[in-house]
């Protein structure tokens, strides 16, 4: 019985750790394939990300900036929007890092900005 246990603790650890790794490989095969200019790969991927969690903002950004290295400024302006619901849902002063978010936010609204589409 405690094999049985140990056995089921074991797999279900191995799942989870596979989830936690399919994910950082996914941000890191978009930055692959933005690294070789494959950029509606990468949009694809970060897409795929940001529709499985809204609150991954690494994926966010990491969109925003596929889109603005493929000129897709317009996309990049909807794509930035529907990022501001997102942090105003999730909201809360005391967070540090959603403070950082936002910052970077802002630099982002500012490159959009400078190309006259928002």
């Amino acid at each position: 019985m405690r094999i049985m246990v140990l056995i089921l603790l074991s797999v279900s650890i191995l799942f989870t750790g596979c989830d936690i790794l399919k994910s950082e490989a996914t941000i890191e095969r978009a930055e692959k394939y933005m690294d070789r200019d494959d950029i509606d790969k990468a949009i694809e991927v970060y897409e795929e990300l940001v529709d499985n969690d809204e609150e991954d903002y690494e994926a966010w950004f990491g969109l925003a900036d596929a889109y603005m290295e493929d000129e897709e400024f317009e996309d990049a302006g909807d794509m930035l929007l529907d990022m501001a619901e997102v942090i105003i849902d999730n909201y809360d002063e005391e967070d540090e890092d959603l403070q950082d978010i936002i910052d970077d936010y802002d630099d982002f609204a500012e490159d959009l900005a400078d190309e006259d589409v928002v």
